[in-house]
């Protein structure tokens, strides 16, 4: 089982042809899942947009002035928490090291620079690290967001728009969406229907409420017009570090909450995504798995690449990280939950999980407390060392649907070498996600000395 050893902040862009496929590991760990629980008619329980509308005039027209320091949140725990070292010793090996380099990667059709932690002072009073860079790519734009602010750039590199603050995609809206920048955003641009998605949390302070704003373009143009939705999740607690996949009836989120500063749950909703897509009212549809441990738990929805949807009626996954350190899972394992939303009639949702499945065992990497600013990776020229996040699965969970098998492809960071704590990947796929899931192949990226995560 995984066991803990016992002992500036500006991005860069690269767009790349194709899809980067890595070589199985030499050494397959394939198996069944271990136990599911009944499919469940939920209900889950659903919210309605509280302010909603698709905006007066293209984003491209707004301007907006530098106004300072923004109203903080409240702090909150923002990471999970270091779990103590369990006892004793670690296994020999890994069993699925893959040691020889990958197949070389398609060439980079461009490079160019982002945003950086200056765009953030006009708008905020200061910078933040790291920078939280989150970007997608559509037919003809990129469009990245760091910590307050975006950019959107052509294919060849030059800014079209920006630095804005990501509030001002809500401008006109009213309510807190369009006066907080205080959570990262997500950008997504939803293939099926040639829209760009972008979201982001925001905290009201005044009465403790939740907010999750969703922008989404009325055409395949960035800087257009978008149709804005103010939804308040939950008034009782506030969630942070939200996961987003695109499905056809919803856009899945996974959003660890808190109440205050305590733990509450690892919650799964679901937007009506066809309701956003017309700008008229939409709701949205709420489940909580019920996890053991939800301060260990941090899952991913799958998200959809390609243009091939999943079979209709496919229920989203979402799937987060087991083992003994960071939810006491006797064995390393992953947690799949399925959810289904049903936007004409609640009723019918349906949710099942978790389905417990089996990966190869692997060594935790100790990388200290993120929050105390804590790290374990090196840099060139620094002392100071990087957070690996090693009890997390790395965003996204991408799914992919290849007509006579259906596929979803994640990572995770281990300690890759015997026992000196250096950062590898763990890749692994899992197929048949809608049957009898499994892992398909897995392995972990150790071709050299360098650290990867």
């Amino acid at each position: 089982m995984a066991r803990r050893k016992a002992k500036r902040a500006s991005s860069w862009i690269v767009l790349i042809a194709g899809w980067l496929l890595v070589a199985p590991a030499s050494a397959a760990y394939a198996a069944g899942a271990l136990a599911a629980s009944d499919r469940s008619q939920v209900p889950p329980r659903v919210g309605h947009a509280a302010r909603y509308g698709v905006s007066p005039k293209p984003l491209r027209e707004i301007r907006i002035d530098s106004r300072g320091p923004s109203t903080p949140e409240p702090p909150r725990i923002l990471e999970a928490p270091s779990a103590p070292r369990p006892p004793g010793g670690r296994h020999e090996t890994d069993p699925v090291l893959q040691m020889r380099p990958s197949p070389s990667a398609p060439a980079e059709l461009l490079q160019f620079d982002g945003a950086t932690e200056n765009d953030n002072l006009p708008f905020s009073g200061k910078e933040f690290v790291p920078p939280d860079a989150n970007g997608a790519a559509g037919p003809s734009h990129y469009f990245q967001t760091i910590n307050v602010v975006f950019r959107v750039f052509d294919k060849s590199g030059n800014l079209v728009l920006g630095p804005l603050p990501n509030a001002s995609l809500w401008t006109g809206l009213g309510g807190i969406c369009e006066t907080s920048d205080a959570k990262t955003p997500y950008v997504k641009y939803d293939i099926l229907a040639g829209r760009w998605f972008v979201s982001q949390g925001a905290f009201d302070s005044s009465d403790g409420s939740s907010h999750q704003c969703i922008a989404v373009s009325t055409t395949d143009d960035p800087t257009g017009t978008y149709s804005r939705y103010d939804f308040v999740i939950d008034v009782s607690s506030s969630a942070t570090k939200s996961r987003f996949g695109i499905w056809p009836e919803a856009y899945y989120m996974t959003v660890n909450q808190f109440a205050g500063f305590n733990p509450a749950g690892f919650g799964i909703y679901a937007f009506d995504r066809i309701a956003i897509l017309s700008g008229g009212p939409a709701t949205y549809q709420y489940v909580n798995p019920g996890v053991t441990n939800p301060s260990s738990i941090w899952g991913l929805p799958s998200d959809l690449d390609g243009v091939t949807p999943p079979p209709p009626g496919s229920p989203n996954v979402s799937i987060a990280l087991g083992a003994d350190f960071i939810d006491g899972s006797p064995n390393d394992l992953i947690h799949i939950w399925k959810f289904h939303a049903d936007f004409g009639n609640p009723g019918n949702a349906t949710f099942e999980g978790p389905v417990d499945v089996p990966i190869a065992p692997f060594d935790a990497l100790d990388c200290g407390n993120a929050n105390l600013g804590q790290g374990c990776v090196p840099q060139l020229d620094s002392d100071q060392l990087i957070q690996a996040n090693p009890s997390i699965l790395m965003y996204r969970l991408a799914y992919r649907n290849f007509g006579t098998y259906e596929s979803l492809v994640t990572n995770f960071t281990v300690d890759g070498a015997a026992g000196d704590n250096r950062a590898a990947v763990r890749w692994f796929e899992v197929r048949d996600p809608n049957g009898v899931p499994s892992v398909y192949q897995e392995g972990t990226y150790v071709p050299d000395d360098s650290h990867r995560f």
